[in-house]
């Protein structure tokens, strides 16, 4: 966890994950098999942020520590039982998308929930 915030990072996300090191080093390769991003932007300010400095928020996008306000998560069980689907129709798109070998296999989409309301953007890498 972050010394100067009492927040998760992407980098915290990937490590509970079981990322795995090499040389005391992790790959862009791995966290992509994470579904984590390794570099990103501040949903905010527009900041350049990496893996050891990018905050996910309860807005569902990244943030730096200068504008993660109070929409962090402070623990990795807290920011993985948000990301769960909230809704079986959810489950239900998360589950066909896993089944079929990950989002690589799809074409891009995007789906709003009847049930939750919940926006799924997919894009095809």
């Amino acid at each position: 966890m972050s010394d100067e915030l009492n927040y998760i990072t992407i980098l915290d996300l990937a490590l509970s994950r079981g990322a795995k090191e090499v040389d005391g080093r992790i790959s862009g390769d791995e966290f992509n098999r994470l579904g984590l991003p390794i570099m990103g932007g501040c949903e905010y300010c527009g900041a350049t942020i990496g893996a050891y400095n990018a905050y996910p928020s309860k807005s569902g996008y990244l943030r730096c520590s200068d504008c993660i306000g109070s929409d962090g998560f402070e623990t990795t069980q807290e920011y993985e039982e948000w990301e769960k689907p909230k809704c079986q129709t959810c489950a239900d798109t998360e589950r066909l998308i896993n089944e079929l070998g990950g989002i690589s296999e799809l074409e891009n989409y995007t789906y709003v929930c009847n049930e939750c309301g919940k926006e799924h953007i997919k894009e095809r890498k």
